[in-house]
């Protein structure tokens, strides 16, 4: 099942969106229009245009499945919803359903979430395309990581109020397992936040109810993914 010129364009875009980068105006998510705008910038988008797209999605679902990865139409959805349109449904109806006609693969997920969270996870720690030695992967990741640090630490120096504030409010303990330490006299513990500052542009106004106090596991787990799980889905990954 070859992918057209248009679907390797789309399948780019869908991966970038899974990884969490700002190429759409929802994190980890993009709409139908948006698809549609990427593509072709001089067509104007018109709801007629919605299943254009949703054969190029699906077509290019099939052949992730057919090659064990997650189905990367999950992650299009209309812009007021958080799931696909359409129910998920079993290996006959539904999406699901569909898929398997395809690509003559049934999907392991018992829902949309859980695809999404699949699409999420798996680009999160998988790269696509390009040089694919160890050294030049370890290199981007060090890059990323260290973009990452760059905006957090100027973050903290210029709202350290309000990083103390989470903490205090959370008395030093991470929400998600309970861990408390002090070493020397001083609390062990990171303060989270719930939206990653890599997913905002330019300058973030930031509240406390925005960030949670995590151990360094559990912040270490928040972060497995592309778009951070939360303190209920870290709780779930240590049965907690």
């Amino acid at each position: 099942m070859p992918l057209s010129a248009t679907e390797k364009r789309i399948r780019e875009l869908l991966i970038r969106v899974a990884r969490g980068e700002s190429v759409a105006r929802r994190t980890g998510r993009i709409s139908y229009k948006e698809v549609w705008e990427h593509i072709h910038p001089d067509i104007k988008w018109g709801q007629g245009h919605t299943w254009d797209v949703v054969e190029w999605i699906t077509h290019i679902s099939a052949v992730e499945l057919q090659n064990g990865r997650p189905p990367l139409n999950e992650i299009v959805t209309p812009t007021n919803k958080l799931v696909p349109k359409d129910p998920w449904g079993n290996a006959v109806q539904g999406i699901k359903g569909h898929l398997k006609k395809l690509s003559g693969i049934s999907a392991p997920y018992k829902d949309h979430e859980e695809a999404q969270k699949a699409c999420w996870r798996y680009w999160a720690n998988h790269s696509d395309g390009g040089p694919s030695s160890d050294e030049i992967a370890l290199n981007e990741t060090e890059v990323e990581e260290g973009y990452r640090q760059d905006r957090q630490s100027s973050f903290i120096k210029r709202n350290r109020k309000i990083i103390d504030a989470a903490k205090k409010r959370d008395r030093f303990r991470c929400q998600a397992c309970g861990f408390f330490l002090e070493v020397d006299g001083r609390p062990l513990i990171d303060c989270h936040h719930k939206i990653p500052l890599r997913h905002s542009s330019g300058v973030r106004v930031t509240k406390v109810s925005d960030l949670v106090c995590l151990c360094p596991t559990c912040h270490r787990i928040a972060h497995s993914r592309a778009y951070p799980l939360s303190v209920k889905e870290i709780r779930r990954c240590r049965g907690l």
